[in-house]
C-alpha cells in the first residue's frame, strides 16, 4: 500500500464516500518472500545497487501485514476489507485479473486484457545490471546517458530473456518468515 498514515488511508476514505454510497477495499497479499524478490527486480532496474543479500536484509521489515490490516481495519472498519493471496494456487484461473473480475462481480468475457507489461528480471540479468548501476550508471557525472549500457540494460530487461527466476535463498526466506512469524 502506498498510504501508510492512517491520516492518508481516512483521506483516501472519505474522498471515495463523496461518491460513493459505499466503499469497500481489496487488499491482494503475497508472501514476503516473493514480493521481496519482485521488489529487487525493480530495485536493481530503478538503479539499484545493493546486492540481493544486503536488500533483503533491508527490507525484509517492509510487509508486516499484521500492522497494515490493523491500520486498515482500524481506520474503514474491518467489514470494508477483503483480503486475497496473490499466488496463482489461490487466484481464479491462477490469474489476478479473472479474480479481481470474479470478486467485485466483473463479466471478465466483456474486457480487454491487457499484455502483461512489469516482468520480473531473471537473475542473470539482475546480476548483470546491478554490476552495470556500479560500473556504468545510466547518467555520467555531467547527466549525460551512457548509451551503450542503457541499449544492453534494455535488452536484458526484454520479456523473452532466458534464465532463471530471482529467489530468495532457504536461509533467506526462513529468515523472512520468523521476522513475520
Amino acid at each position: 500500500s502506498q498510504l501508510h498514515t492512517s491520516n492518508q488511508k481516512e483521506a483516501l476514505h472519505n474522498f471515495l464516500l463523496q461518491f460513493f454510497d459505499d466503499v469497500v477495499y481489496l487488499i491482494y497479499i503475497r508472501c514476503q518472500e516473493d514480493i521481496l524478490a519482485s521488489e529487487y527486480s525493480e530495485h536493481v532496474r530503478q538503479s539499484g545497487t545493493a546486492t540481493l543479500t544486503d536488500f533483503v536484509n533491508h527490507a525484509m521489515h517492509w510487509h508486516n501485514y499484521d500492522e497494515m490490516l490493523t491500520r486498515w481495519e482500524n481506520t474503514v472498519g474491518p467489514e470494508r476489507i477483503t483480503v486475497r493471496l496473490f499466488d496463482p494456487g489461490f487466484l481464479e484461473d491462477g490469474d489476478i485479473i479473472s479474480d479481481y473480475c470474479k470478486v467485485v462481480g466483473l463479466d471478465l468475457a466483456k474486457l480487454d486484457r491487457p499484455e502483461r507489461e512489469n516482468r520480473a528480471l531473471t537473475a542473470e540479468a539482475a546480476e548483470l545490471i546491478r554490476i552495470m548501476n556500479e560500473t556504468h550508471p545510466k547518467f555520467r557525472p555531467d547527466r549525460s546517458m551512457d548509451h551503450l549500457a542503457a541499449t544492453l540494460r534494455r535488452r536484458l530487461s526484454r520479456p523473452d530473456v532466458q534464465g532463471s527466476c530471482i529467489r530468495l535463498s532457504r536461509e533467506q526466506r526462513a529468515r523472512v518468515r520468523a521476522h513475520h512469524r
